[in-house]
């Protein structure tokens, strides 16, 4: 068996919008999306961590299987998209604060 790998690169460019700002563009877009992942992350690992262990909510709903782990690392990948907003709000990478705190 062969395979074959392809790489397909696409253009942002906008009238005046660099590359990098169009990518968080459409990261921005996912937000919302993400925040809600993130919350059901969230409360299912808090109902987890109050059960002991006992009843995990996703599974529940969900089975265990490919499915659950699929919810599992969308859910991962919800936080890692809101990531940049998160650090955008503590103002990490961008110098000191504006108030000085």
């Amino acid at each position: 068996m062969r395979v074959v790998l392809v790489h397909i690169r696409t253009k942002w460019k906008r009238a005046g919008v660099a590359e990098s700002e169009a990518v968080m563009e459409m990261f921005k877009r996912f937000e919302p999306l993400a925040l809600v992942l993130m919350i059901i992350g969230a409360l299912n690992w808090g109902i987890v961590g109050i059960t002991d262990g006992g009843t995990n909510v996703l599974s529940d709903i969900f089975g265990t299987g490919t499915l659950t782990n699929v919810i599992y690392v969308l859910v991962g990948v919800g936080a890692l998209v809101y990531l940049p907003r998160l650090m955008e709000a503590f103002h990490f990478g961008q110098g000191p604060h504006p108030r000085g705190v």
